[in-house]
C-alpha cells in the first residue's frame, strides 16, 4: 500500500497494490466503491471521509477484473454522499509562484469548489481544468483574480472524470484553501 500525499491538502491518494487488498479495505470500512472505465482497464476507487482516496486499477480480461465485472460492476458507482475534501490547505503563494493541486476523479458528480484567500495579504489568481484522462485539460474557470479576503465558489454540473484547481500568487504573500464538494 502506498500514498501519495495531497501537495499542501490534507486528502492522502491510497493505491492498493491488490485487488484483494481494496476488496478488504473497503468493506472494512463500509465505503462506497465507484469506477471509471477506460479501454483497457477499471479505475476503481472509493473516498473515505474526505481524508483518503483509496484506488486500485484492474487491467481487463485479468482474473481479478473477472471477479470485478461479475460480482461489483453492475451494482456501483451509486450516488454516496456528499463528501468535503480539502484540496489545498493553508499554501503559501509568494507573487509568481504557481501551485497545481493533485487531479482527483470525480466521475458523475455535481462538483462546488471553494477557493478562499485567508492569509496574508496579497491577492491570487485561480483556475479550475477538467480532463477526461488526466493528460489533456481545458479551462472551466478562467484565470480568476482572488484578492485577500476573497472566496470564490464555483458549482460545475459537467461529467468530467478529473478536475484540479491552479493558483499563483499576485502581488504580497497570500495563502490559499480550496476545497472540494462532491455529491449526487
Amino acid at each position: 500500500m502506498g500514498g501519495s500525499p495531497n501537495r499542501g491538502g490534507t486528502v492522502k491518494i491510497m493505491n492498493l497494490e491488490t485487488w484483494a487488498g481494496f476488496k478488504t479495505t473497503i468493506a472494512g470500512k463500509g465505503l462506497s466503491m465507484q469506477f471509471n472505465e477506460t479501454g483497457s482497464r477499471y479505475e476503481v476507487s472509493a473516498i473515505e471521509a474526505g481524508f483518503y482516496f483509496w484506488t486500485h486499477n484492474l487491467l481487463k480480461g485479468s482474473p481479478d477484473a473477472v471477479d470485478f465485472e461479475t460480482n461489483f460492476k453492475d451494482t456501483i458507482n451509486q450516488s454516496v454522499e456528499t463528501v468535503s475534501i480539502s484540496i489545498l490547505k493553508d499554501v503559501a503563494l509568494a507573487d509568481g509562484v504557481e501551485v497545481i493541486s493533485p487531479a482527483l476523479v470525480v466521475n458523475n458528480s455535481k462538483k462546488t469548489w471553494t477557493v478562499e484567500n485567508d492569509h496574508g495579504s496579497g491577492g491570487l489568481i485561480f483556475k479550475i481544468e477538467a480532463s477526461p484522462n488526466n493528460v489533456l485539460w481545458e479551462e472551466i474557470v478562467q484565470e480568476t483574480p482572488l484578492p485577500f479576503g476573497g472566496k470564490v465558489i464555483v458549482v460545475n454540473n459537467d461529467f468530467w472524470k478529473y478536475l484540479r484547481v491552479t493558483a499563483k500568487g499576485d502581488g504580497a504573500a497570500s495563502s490559499i484553501d480550496v476545497w472540494l464538494q462532491v455529491g449526487p
